[in-house]
Parts: C-alpha cells; structure tokens; sequence
C-alpha cells in the first residue's frame, strides 16, 4: 500500500500534462505542434509497450494453464486492450490537430 502512494503522483503527471496541453490547443503555436507531438510519441511507445506486455500475459496464463494453473489468465486482457485505446486515442489527436491549421 505504501508503494502505491509513493507511485500515484508520478502516474498522475501524464493525465496532468494532457489536460495542460488540452488548454494549450485553444490558442495553437509551433510550440504547442512540438508539444504535441513529444505526447504523441511518448503515448504511441507507452501503446506498444503496453499491447506488448499484454500479449506476453496472455502467452503466460496459456502455459500457466496447460500446467494446470490458469488463475487470473485473463490479466493480460487489461492492458492489451488499455494499449490499443492509448494507442488509437494518440493517433486520431494527431490526425485531428494536423487538420485544424496549417500554419503551425
């Protein structure tokens, strides 16, 4: 319990950064385009890790049940499915704010 509340304020600066970056967007500068595309990197790796490692889960709760295991197999599922959201989310961002001027 005490790990997790060491952790919980590191995790809570990437929604924080998002909601800045949200207000940032209304009045759009280069230095908000860069912004946002440092997010959309860092969001698509933290995507493809998290795809990743849910699939290595699954992988896991397969031989974990052929051994006769198979308690909580379907782990695997949260964050390969919390991946592709991340990852489609940061995309279609992109895809939207590449759309809206051209002169940034």
């Amino acid at each position: 319990m005490l790990f997790g509340l060491i952790v919980a304020p590191i995790l809570a600066l990437g929604p924080l950064w998002v909601i800045v970056l949200g207000f940032r967007l209304w009045k759009p500068s280069a230095r908000v385009a860069a912004a946002l595309r440092r997010t959309r990197r860092v969001s698509l790796v933290i995507a493809v890790l998290l795809v990743w490692y849910g699939i290595l889960a699954l992988q896991a709760a397969e031989r974990s049940a052929a051994a006769g295991g198979g308690l909580l197999g379907g782990f695997g599922l949260l964050p390969l499915g919390l991946g592709i959201l991340l990852g489609c989310v940061s995309g279609l961002s992109l895809l939207l704010a590449s759309h809206q001027r051209a002169d940034w």
